[in-house]
């Protein structure tokens, strides 16, 4: 069980450093003749924009590129016309980008799942050197399993078995250690079958996009009139498996497996940080999350925050929550933690 109720660390309370580098430059010397900037300057320039590119390049777990060390050789002294550097106004351009970047950097990603700070997402964020600020918008508790123990009892019953996320398989393995004979297994994603495979369990069915409607789509390619489905699912689970199931001509018994609930948020705090400008991302893994944080953080600060910072979705259905705000969200280039993690790592290396 996710440890959902996780607060927000006494660090990340702490408002982004106010002594960031505004990106502002000293004014060229008079001396040097109008529009010709002071080469010291662009070096130096130079050899931070070498050591921006190298740290992006660790974080994203790539070789550092072999580049020219441009900015740390002697730089000769202006004469005449003929060393004339560029513009003032292109080097004030690369200063002040330099500082956007800066200022981007010291902003921070926003994990609005239901993790700890140690969490998949959180350390992922981190380890491609991006400052987080976990708002768990939701947790996960336990449900009343009057009705999943008496569906478990006769198992055997059912020709599937479909978990749409690894909170169901735990509740179902804690019971069910061992998977039951002929019964086929369907997960919705990689990251629930590997949780799936891990406890000894198989994993017959798992369409390549990690969403309710692809799970569907798999199964349309199957015989599936009269055939018997057993949908153990969260408290809050939407309509798209069983209905779209039922609609193919199967029996679905769905059960409550968990229970989705709005999780403790220090609001003041979070909204401090909206109104300081102190978010780059957000970040959103499920629609619930999407609907608790609205309600927690109240509709202008969460249309606020959307506006600022970039929101990135882990897939289709969160996406869709997220339009019905009046948001359109990047959505993840694969539909897992590590692909919401390194998009949103590369949606704040882009200038809008």
């Amino acid at each position: 069980m996710d440890d959902g109720a996780a607060k927000l660390s006494a660090d990340n309370n702490q408002p982004p450093g106010s002594d960031r580098a505004s990106g502002a430059r000293p004014t060229p010397d008079s001396s040097q003749g109008a529009g010709v900037v002071d080469t010291r300057e662009i070096a130096s320039a130079l050899r931070e924009r070498r050591a921006e590119f190298a740290l992006a390049e660790r974080a994203s777990g790539r070789s550092p590129v072999s580049t020219p060390d441009i900015g740390s050789r002697d730089v000769p002294p202006v004469d005449g016309d003929s060393q004339r550097g560029p513009s003032a106004d292109q080097a004030s351009a690369k200063a002040s980008a330099a500082g956007a970047r800066r200022e981007q950097a010291a902003k921070h990603v926003v994990v609005t799942r239901a993790e700890g700070e140690d969490g998949p997402l959180s350390s992922q964020l981190r380890e491609l050197g991006l400052p987080v600020l976990l708002w768990p918008a939701v947790s996960v508790a336990v449900a009343e399993t009057g009705a999943l123990e008496e569906a478990l009892e006769s198992v055997g019953d059912f020709d599937w078995i479909v978990f749409a996320s690894r909170h169901a398989v735990a509740a179902v393995i804690e019971r069910v250690e061992t998977p039951p004979a002929n019964v086929r297994v369907a997960a919705v994603g990689q990251a629930t079958g590997q949780v799936l495979r891990q406890r000894g369990w198989p994993v017959d069915l798992l369409p390549e996009d990690a969403n309710a409607a692809a799970l569907v789509s798999e199964f349309a390619t199957k015989p599936m009139q009269g055939t018997k489905v057993l949908f153990p699912a969260s408290s809050r689970a939407l309509p798209t498996i069983a209905a779209g199931l039922t609609q193919l001509g199967a029996t679905v018994t769905q059960v409550e497996a968990y229970r989705t609930e709005p999780a403790s948020l220090d609001v003041e705090a979070c909204r401090s940080w909206i109104d300081r400008d102190g978010i780059s991302a957000v970040t959103f893994a499920s629609p619930s999350a999407v609907i608790e944080l609205e309600h927690s953080l109240g509709k202008e600060h969460f249309d606020r925050l959307l506006k600022a910072a970039k929101v990135i979705a882990i897939g289709p259905t969160t996406a869709r929550a997220l339009e019905e705000h009046g948001c359109t969200p990047i959505m993840a280039e694969s539909a897992n933690l590590r692909g919401l993690a390194e998009t949103t790592f590369r949606s704040l290396q882009t200038r809008d």
